[in-house]
């Protein structure tokens, strides 16, 4: 395998020991001096790093022997059990926690996330903070909402975002808005929400998704194991009249 030929996440010129490969059918390799993992389609030859140690990964003799536990490539999974399950990675280690290599995700901060916590509620993942919506929803007004978009990538990053409603408590996406922004730290952008014509106050559900690639309203179940970014549900209560 010639280094040179590889696509995706930059890998080191040398210093490689443990070669093996998965279930999923794809090369992994590591690096004794960085500690790096990366997974590589042996089809497209596209690079995915997948874990860092950094002490990295001294006397390798041919296997993966890691002197500290590395930073994953960890999943951050769907809120909302009434919505399509839907899971994204991130690298993130802590809980309201910035990950600690380069991704996307929504508001200031993502949990780690071993399982799904889904509920009916959509309200114990406590730390989405990607979405400023109102709560007061006059039927046929637009109402202005923020979704907020974050990056550590060193670089501009185009991050993308999905957005999807359902209105009337039927557990079924009625609006889907979607766009995307170049950024280089935490952005706030806006989106024009249409309240339905014969929108009355009812419980109304919202899924957000950001990526690193663009969403389409068939996004809704999204399960992707080669981009980071996050998923956040929401239920609210909205109301027609002013409180």
């Amino acid at each position: 395998m010639q280094l040179n030929k590889l696509t995706g996440d930059p890998v080191p010129s040398s210093g490689f020991g443990a070669q093996w490969t998965g279930s999923d059918g794809r090369l992994y390799i590591s690096n004794n001096a960085t500690g790096q993992i990366f997974r590589v389609d042996v089809v497209s030859r596209e690079t995915k790093l997948m874990m860092q140690s950094t002490a990295g990964l001294r006397f390798n003799d041919g296997f993966s022997c890691p002197l500290e536990l590395p930073a994953p490539l960890t999943v951050d999974h769907h809120d909302y059990s009434l919505f399509p399950a839907a899971r994204i990675f991130t690298y993130c280690q802590n809980t309201n926690g910035v990950p600690d290599l380069p991704a996307v995700w929504a508001g200031a901060g993502i949990d780690k996330e071993d399982e799904s916590m889904a509920f009916t509620t959509a309200d114990v993942d406590e730390y989405d903070d990607g979405l400023r919506f109102n709560t007061y929803l006059p039927s046929g007004t637009v109402s202005n909402w923020e979704v907020a978009l974050n990056t550590n990538f060193d670089e501009p990053k185009e991050v993308y975002y999905g957005l999807w409603i359902d209105w009337d408590a039927d557990h079924k996406v009625d609006y889907f808005y979607n766009g995307n922004a170049f950024i280089t730290a935490a952005t706030t952008v806006p989106v024009a929400v249409d309240v339905p014509e014969l929108f009355s106050s009812t419980t109304v559900a919202v899924r957000l998704i950001v990526s690193e690639i663009p969403l389409d309203r068939d996004d809704l179940d999204l399960y992707d194991d080669d981009v980071t970014g996050e998923v956040e549900d929401y239920q609210f209560y909205g109301n027609t009249l002013v409180d």
